[in-house]
């Protein structure tokens, strides 16, 4: 079957049934390391049958169908209404989040689009797809806070002087002096001075939590003080 130049004939008959693609994908999910079943997933992909393989754990295993599916699944969610994302979200999630080659490859292409497309739809998509990983990978993967953050400071490529406060931040879930007093000296620095915005580096949900959270109780305690001193 491997060193033949066409497939079996019996295998292209089963790619073409939806029940026997169905029986492939239970298969192949568990006994992953079967040769003929990676044939077999490889040879449904090149059929282009890219939305069924998306949630198989197998399906990063090769590039190329890795790839496809991928691509198939990205372009489905930059054309769906917005009330069907929420159900595609989950698959997609599965499939990049199956290891840390495949987020990391994910967020490439992400990055990718928004850098180079030039349609504002996908910019935006792409922008709040590459977000939802980073929270999802955060609150749902047993890969560590540590691991995400810097997948994500490799690709956005932030100020080296950003990257140490912001980790320890994010991963220990508390503020500090010390590291809140240089978030802020080179934000002033980098837009104040050279004119240069950053903001897009301080976009992480639990920094902007413990943000709203910082200045709640500064307010609360201003509230405070100033009751005292009506009495």
């Amino acid at each position: 079957m491997f060193h033949n130049k066409a497939p079996p004939a019996w295998l292209e008959e089963m790619v073409h049934h939806k029940e026997w693609r169905q029986i492939i994908y239970e298969l192949s999910e568990e006994n992953p390391k079967c040769l003929m079943l990676s044939f077999a997933i490889q040879r449904i992909a090149d059929a282009g049958h890219h939305d069924e393989i998306g949630s198989l754990t197998t399906a990063s295993q090769h590039f190329n169908v890795f790839n496809g599916v991928v691509e198939g699944t990205i372009t489905k969610l930059f054309h769906a209404e917005d009330w069907e994302i929420p159900q595609l979200l989950p698959k997609f999630y599965k499939l990049a989040c199956n290891s840390s080659h495949t987020f990391l490859y994910t967020q490439s292409v992400l990055s990718r689009i928004i850098e180079e497309s030039t349609v504002q739809i996908q910019i935006i998509r792409a922008k709040r797809l590459s977000e939802d990983l980073y929270e999802h990978l955060n609150l749902y993967s047993g890969q560590g806070q540590k691991s995400w953050i810097k997948i994500k400071h490799l690709l956005s490529n932030p100020p080296r002087q950003l990257i140490q406060p912001l980790e320890f931040i994010i991963t220990s879930k508390s503020t500090n002096p010390g590291d809140m007093t240089r978030v802020c000296l080179i934000f002033y620095v980098f837009y104040s001075i050279l004119f240069i915005s950053f903001v897009r580096f301080l976009k992480y949900t639990v920094l902007i939590l413990l943000l709203v959270q910082n200045l709640y109780r500064i307010l609360l305690l201003l509230v405070m003080l100033l009751n005292k001193m009506a009495i």
